[in-house]
């Protein structure tokens, strides 16, 4: 599953820069306190000092957002500290946004890693990940934000002693949707944004998403595309069913450039059918999925009320993204942007269909979670894998999603990212 790995790692890494939004003219005391762990490193005393500050005072919302910032960025500096530890291969420009994520120095010394040591660290991830939400849920409907100088946190991925060699959060947030080949962005020496009531609701909505693709992984078994391709993302891969594992001197260069990571990739795809073991994360998914819906939903009504005008990370139509500065969410776009989430909601409580490119029928997309079965992607792509899910009703017709689209400039699947 190391597809779903790298994506995982990559969205989790781009998340931990937008959880740390900064907050310093307005700080009290428990800000402060969060502003010296996360600039110190001291994660485990700052989330002490935090949660006894909450146990003393049910109604601190500062020290709430406080510890649920720390605790994020702990949970996100835990699995790339795993990461490492396995000697995860480094993110690369190859994602469709064309983030450049590389946090990572390949690890000269990994530890062997099996498949279920990687089920074990997903499963580890949506834990921390429900202890994140869970703190943020109760935040009641004060005022309370933080501010926080991105440039000033670093992530201890490695264990590096020395400061310097751990990356900054600012720096990952930098390149994040640069296009790709352009020159890295000139690195400002600080970057704050403020998060407040209405982004604890954003990172809440992006941390369901990201559970409900783990449950989706963890419902499968994935053993054969492990033992087959993980040797591919991490050094450390050691395949459990005796699957070999050519070593790098023993490959033959390719004839054309790229042409090793084509057949890969077919490889990969052709080892993706997997048996349904645990069906009822499924419906986990599915339940994650739908309170992204409710969280966006939320958002808007909180950032529309604002009366300041400082850099909030979720900003009010007519403000520009921090982390994508080419973006602006204009009220026409904010409409469009809500008009995608009901279209999305609808697809997920089986009310409209999702078109397949072979049949008239639609897919169900609430049987595919209710209902789940094995899941193979070249069955999929082809037809007979949606055959179980596929009905008449109101489907997504072509237009629909043109018209998304346009409203967006072409730049929907940026938005997706930076709107959840």
């Amino acid at each position: 599953m190391a597809w779903t790995i790298r994506t995982v790692f990559a969205f989790a890494l781009a998340l931990a820069a937008l959880a740390g939004s900064p907050a310093a003219a307005f700080a009290g005391e428990a800000a402060d306190w969060t502003r010296a762990a996360l600039e110190s490193g001291d994660l485990a005393a700052g989330e002490a000092k935090l949660a006894a500050r909450l146990d003393a005072n049910a109604g601190d919302d500062e020290a709430r957002l406080g510890l649920g910032a720390v605790r994020f960025v702990a949970a996100v500096q835990r699995f790339a500290e795993t990461e490492y530890h396995y000697g995860f291969t480094p993110i690369r420009r190859d994602l469709p946004i064309g983030a450049d994520l590389n946090p990572l120095p390949p690890n000269p010394k990994p530890d062997p890693l099996s498949y279920e040591d990687q089920r074990a660290i997903l499963q580890a991830l949506l834990d921390d990940f429900a202890k994140v939400d869970a703190t943020l849920a109760s935040l009641g409907d004060s005022d309370a934000s933080l501010t926080l100088d991105l440039y000033a946190i670093r992530l201890n991925v490695t264990g590096a002693n020395a400061p310097e060699a751990r990356p900054t959060l600012g720096a990952l947030i930098a390149g994040f949707g640069a296009p790709r080949g352009a020159p890295s962005p000139a690195k400002p020496d600080r970057l704050e944004a403020v998060f407040d009531r209405a982004d604890a609701l954003w990172l809440r909505g992006y941390l369901h998403a990201i559970s409900a693709g783990l449950e989706f992984a963890l419902a499968y078994d994935w053993r054969e595309s492990f033992d087959r391709y993980a040797f591919l993302f991490y050094s450390g891969a050691t395949p459990s069913t005796g699957a070999p594992v050519p070593p790098p001197a023993a490959r033959r260069p390719m004839v054309m450039p790229g042409e090793e990571s084509v057949l890969d990739v077919v490889g990969f795809i052709h080892s993706i059918h997997w048996r349904c073991v645990e069906p009822e994360r499924m419906r986990k998914a599915r339940e994650h999925f739908k309170t992204v819906v409710a969280l966006n939903r939320a958002i808007w009504p909180i950032a529309l009320a604002r009366k300041d005008d400082r850099a909030h990370w979720i900003p009010s139509p007519g403000q520009k993204s921090l982390a994508l500065p080419s973006l602006e969410l204009t009220p026409e776009k904010l409409k469009a942007w809500q008009g995608a989430v009901d279209e999305f909601d609808a697809l997920l409580d089986g009310d409209k269909l999702a078109p397949f490119w072979r049949y008239d029928l639609g897919i169900d997309f609430r049987a595919f979670f209710e209902k789940p079965s094995d899941f193979d992607l070249v069955y999929w792509l082809t037809g007979p894998g949606a055959w179980t899910y596929l009905r008449a009703g109101p489907t997504m017709t072509a237009q629909e999603w043109n018209a998304m689209q346009a409203a967006f400039g072409g730049n929907f699947l940026k938005y997706l990212v930076w709107l959840n």
